[in-house]
């Protein structure tokens, strides 16, 4: 999905009729105070209560995909520090994708294209197969993830942060942002957003390859203001947001 299509759709058919984005009106869908959530009491002191198959199967089926029950089973003779400690532990880095597609001449098949040329000898694109390949080497990684929450937080990381293939136009600068985003994913948010701003992926999905001293693009500005940082807040008039 085109997330930008989708938005921009969805927020041009609920204008009135005749009104346009270039014409704002006061928008029916905009926060104009804070929301209230509810919002946990627990405190931060150490949980004493059960400590059984079901406790086990919440916390692995929320910090997991889809914990099968062996995930589970075997994790029934450690306590809860040691299931949490497994869960929060370093992981290895992953081999990287490999060629599958005898469109890329770069490289043979079974061996990784990630610093191989981006074109054929022939000048020929293989970004297609090549992302394809990408895609499938990440599905398998969470398909066959082990006790650790690594998974979920580079996929919660990447819909934060989020870039798409199609726009970076390069197989290569997106398999560095997966790296990149695995490698933070349990670490320092400051550092992740840092290392994000100046990443290829990112740079040539929210325009920062354009950017220049006498014609600034804010765009990725606009985004890591708006929603990667500090969000615009509540609409305060038609168009004008608190942040």
């Amino acid at each position: 999905m085109n997330r930008r299509k989708f938005l921009s759709d969805t927020a041009e058919a609920a204008l009135p009729e005749g009104d346009s984005q270039a014409n704002p009106v006061d928008n029916p869908f905009a926060n104009k105070k804070l929301p209230v959530v509810e919002r946990t009491n627990s405190g931060i002191e150490a949980y004493t209560g059960p400590w059984g198959y079901d406790q086990v199967a919440h916390l692995l089926r929320r910090t997991m995909f889809g914990a099968t029950k062996a995930n589970i089973t075997s994790m029934m003779s450690h306590t809860l520090d040691d299931v949490v400690s497994m869960l929060l532990s370093s992981q290895p880095a992953p081999n990287p994708p490999v060629n599958v597609s005898t469109s890329d001449t770069t490289v043979a098949l079974g061996q990784t294209w990630v610093t191989a040329p981006k074109l054929n000898a022939d000048g020929t694109n293989p970004t297609s197969a090549r992302n394809q390949g990408l895609k499938a080497w990440w599905i398998g990684l969470m398909v066959n993830q082990p006790i650790s929450i690594l998974e979920k937080m580079t996929l919660f990381w990447h819909n934060h942060f989020v870039t798409e293939t199609g726009d970076v136009g390069d197989a290569r600068y997106s398999y560095k942002y997966l790296a990149l985003l695995r490698q933070n994913a349990l670490l320092n948010f400051k550092n992740l957003t840092r290392a994000v701003t100046i990443d290829p992926a990112m740079l040539a999905y929210l325009n920062g390859n354009t950017n220049s001293k006498s014609t600034p693009n804010e765009n990725y500005g606009r985004e890591l203001q708006e929603l990667f940082t500090i969000g615009k807040g509540p609409e305060i008039a038609p168009g004008n947001y608190t942040n």
